[in-house]
């Protein structure tokens, strides 16, 4: 049997500061419902952890607590920046309190990490840097579930996952420089994309599994419907997500269909 551990990790900032993002309680409520739904691999309330602004110690401990998963998925709405020295993308935690996205990464086995946040770059000693002087590579709301069945459903899942080799992708939702939307009704530009992709994809491909059968749709998949979306959405403001990933598939399911 497939264990799996979810981490969702949210941040709105200071309650009555101009950069408060109510829409990232929207991603949590948006997430657990599509994440318990059939299509969405139908995870059980204990698998899930939530956490709103928490210390980064306590982070730490709930990451540890994924290493024993078979397949983890850790999801981060709020705000972060990009440290120049690194490259990495800090996540800022409660007040005063951050953590670096690659402790994200650590004691992983089969893990997906989507971070929705900005992404505007800053050195050490917090001054924002253009990005001209700055080099940087990469390494590499839920609809009907159309009476699927969610027993069939977390068995297709957890065959999906069965079948991918270990290692880690990550989503991000921008690039370096540029900064992630929230809207305060959907969630973040990025997160409610991917599961409207989701979603799109469901309709489409429900009818066309036959008896007995299963289709999974890979986070990657998810990532590149949900880019052209979340570009649609930021406007003239540019946001473009970006992913890391095994060169090689077969990829982790973000969704499934089952007959």
């Amino acid at each position: 049997m497939t264990t799996r551990k979810a981490l969702i990790i949210i941040n709105p900032g200071e309650e009555g500061a101009r950069n408060y993002c109510e829409g990232v309680f929207e991603d949590l409520k948006n997430l657990k419902t599509y994440l318990a739904s059939p299509q969405g691999g139908a995870w059980q309330s204990g698998e899930i952890i939530e956490r709103t602004r928490p210390c980064s110690s306590l982070v730490r401990g709930d990451i540890q607590k994924l290493a024993s998963a078979d397949y983890s998925l850790v999801v981060f709405s709020g705000h972060g920046y990009v440290q120049s020295e690194t490259g990495h993308t800090i996540l800022e935690l409660k007040s005063g309190e951050i953590l670096d996205e690659m402790e994200l990464r650590a004691q992983s086995t089969r893990r997906t990490i989507i971070l929705d946040c900005c992404k505007e770059v800053y050195d050490k000693q917090g001054r924002k840097i253009k990005m001209e002087s700055f080099q940087f590579s990469v390494m590499h709301k839920a609809a009907e579930s159309l009476a699927m069945n969610p027993v069939q459903c977390r068995k297709a899942f957890d065959l999906a996952v069965s079948k991918c080799g270990h290692g880690v992708i990550v989503q991000h939702s921008c690039k370096p420089g540029q900064k992630s939307g929230d809207n305060e009704v959907k969630g973040g530009f990025y997160i409610s994309s991917l599961l409207e992709s989701a979603e799109e994809w469901v309709q489409n491909n429900f009818s066309s599994v036959k008896d007995n059968q299963y289709r999974p749709f890979s986070t990657v998949s998810a990532h590149l419907a949900a880019k052209p979306k979340t570009a649609e959405k930021a406007g003239d403001r540019p946001q473009t997500p970006y992913i890391e990933k095994p060169k090689s598939e077969p990829y982790f399911p973000f969704a499934v269909v089952t007959q």
